[in-house]
């Protein structure tokens, strides 16, 4: 769900109604009638990655029927959107048991999402090649040992596809020359491209748990 759409949405209930979100209490619950619905949204928030100061944000709805966890925030949104004035619908569920599936659904997929993050990056067969070359060029005394070193450490991180383009063209141009100098000044200047959106700045934070979770609201969407 775009951040465009939570806002259009935001802004739309607070220039519609006269409520202040900020008197509201931290687990608050509701419901609403919605035909064919029979199920609980929960909303939690978390500390952010590494940032205390930025919090992450989880929206789930449990489908009691067929026990089908949806996270999709544009879906949930459109479900649980209602006018000031509609009736206070509650359902009948045994929520404490749905909430621990959730919690246990929303830790599962923080715990994937790190695992995927954490897994060794497959590298390019061009990006591997051209490390053996380099690789080889550590004792050329023609060449930076410090350079040669950065630019391994540079082709050991998948690149873009767009630089992967710039170094195929640079090998090539070595396998016609030999010229390991430009070979390794094409690779420096790719570091040097590459550098403010490298992903290998990034680092898995500590495993979410159940305690980092806290409850802001949950309603029914009931029929």
């Amino acid at each position: 769900m775009s951040s465009e759409f939570l806002l259009a949405t935001l802004r739309k209930v607070l220039t519609e109604g006269e409520l202040d979100p900020s008197t509201l209490p931290d687990g608050i619950h509701s419901g609403r009638e919605r035909t064919n619905y029979r199920g609980l949204f929960f909303y939690f928030t978390a500390p952010g990655d590494g940032d205390e100061a930025q919090r992450r944000h989880f929206w789930r709805y449990y489908d009691t029927a067929t026990g089908r966890i949806l996270d999709n925030r544009y879906e949930i949104a459109q479900m649980i959107q209602c006018n000031p004035d509609e009736p206070r619908v509650l359902g009948q569920a045994n929520v404490f048991e749905v909430q621990e599936r959730v919690i246990a659904d929303i830790l599962g997929s923080v715990q994937h999402q790190q695992a995927v993050e954490a897994a060794p990056k497959i590298l390019d067969d061009t990006q591997q090649i051209v490390a053996q070359v380099l690789q080889s060029q550590r004792n050329n005394p023609a060449l930076s040992i410090d350079d040669v070193y950065d630019a391994l450490e540079t082709l050991r991180e998948p690149l873009p596809s767009a630089y992967l383009k710039d170094l195929r063209q640079a090998y090539r141009a070595y396998r016609a020359d030999g010229d390991a100098a430009a070979l390794l000044a094409a690779v420096q200047a790719l570091e040097a491209a590459a550098a403010p959106s490298s992903p290998s700045q990034h680092t898995a934070g500590r495993p979410l748990t159940r305690d980092d979770l806290h409850l802001v609201c949950w309603e029914y969407i009931w029929s």
